[in-house]
């Protein structure tokens, strides 16, 4: 059983049909499946210690606190984030669920500040009104405006090598071809020609140190990184954060990399997220992970 699910397992079954919609809260603001279970056991404590009797909203009265949580966590880790070796790449889930935002809109997500991060994740995925985010967090329901407007500005401006939507399964079967056949023309006719791929090894294990420009760089790259495995890797399909991609395992099935992929509007592949740190593959570390209950 994975950690994230010992963890929701282990909250009190008063939080029931609440659970999911306090992970996934977590998960967005936080980029972070092991810092959003930390955070729901947080909240369990919390609940238990409270006076659930004056409690008239139970909902609205966990996700504030779950929200505020998120929120000082943000805070707490900004130095580790600044002293990051390497680009920084949220932690991805095997999760085929559609309502999991894709590692590519987590990652821009990661990039608003905290107040306009929770105005438009409480907004957008959990529908709260204005004044609903305002009442919970202490604001005015005009900050709150002001800071989702920012948001969703930041976010049509933001979106990196134009890649604004998961890659079609036929593209993520064709690039999972031409990586098996070690073919660098298949690969880069699937790349848009000004495709980035961002890797995140956070300093452990080999990756690149700096974002990767064009479909050619990629593509050396990427059949650089297998031939690390000296042919006893195998590249697979996988649900990564709710989209298609892949992950590359050793013939032990230890995860080597999950790759995530989004195309832009014509279809091409422009942007790859390489997760190589081990510390953010542990919802990989089965076969059948892509198999499990989504959260």
């Amino acid at each position: 059983m994975s950690r994230a699910r010992e963890a929701r397992d282990a909250l009190p079954a008063e939080l029931g049909e609440h659970r999911a919609l306090l992970w996934r809260i977590a998960y967005r603001m936080l980029g972070s499946a092991s810092d959003a279970d930390d955070i729901l056991q947080e909240v369990s404590l919390r609940w238990l210690a409270a006076d659930r009797v004056a409690i008239h909203q139970p909902r609205a009265w966990l996700i504030s606190v779950c929200s505020r949580l998120c929120i000082s966590q943000i805070r707490r880790t900004k130095r580790a984030r600044e002293a990051y070796v390497g680009p920084w790449l949220p932690e991805p889930v095997a999760s085929a669920r559609e309502d999991v935002l894709s590692l590519g809109a987590l990652l821009r997500l990661q990039r608003l500040k905290p107040a306009e991060r929770i105005a438009l994740v409480l907004h957008e995925a959990v529908g709260l009104s204005h004044g609903e985010i305002a009442a919970m967090l202490g604001r005015t329901p005009v900050a709150c405006r002001q800071a989702l407007a920012r948001a969703r500005r930041k976010l049509r401006e933001a979106g990196p090598g134009g890649a604004a939507s998961a890659a079609s399964e036929e593209r993520v079967e064709a690039l999972r071809a031409a990586l098996a056949a070690g073919e660098p023309r298949a690969l880069i006719a699937l790349l848009a020609e000004d495709a980035v791929l961002v890797s995140d090894g956070g300093g452990r294990v080999l990756s690149a140190r700096r974002p990767i420009a064009r479909a050619d760089r990629i593509a050396r790259f990427l059949l650089a990184l297998l031939r690390k495995g000296r042919g006893a890797l195998r590249v697979e399909g996988a649900r990564i954060s709710g989209a298609s991609g892949l992950a590359i395992r050793t013939a032990s099935a230890t995860p080597f990399a999950v790759i995530a992929l989004e195309a832009t509007p014509n279809g091409a592949i422009g942007e790859l997220l390489v997760m190589r740190n081990p510390e953010k593959l542990r919802d990989f570390t089965e076969p059948a992970a892509a198999a499990r209950p989504a959260r």
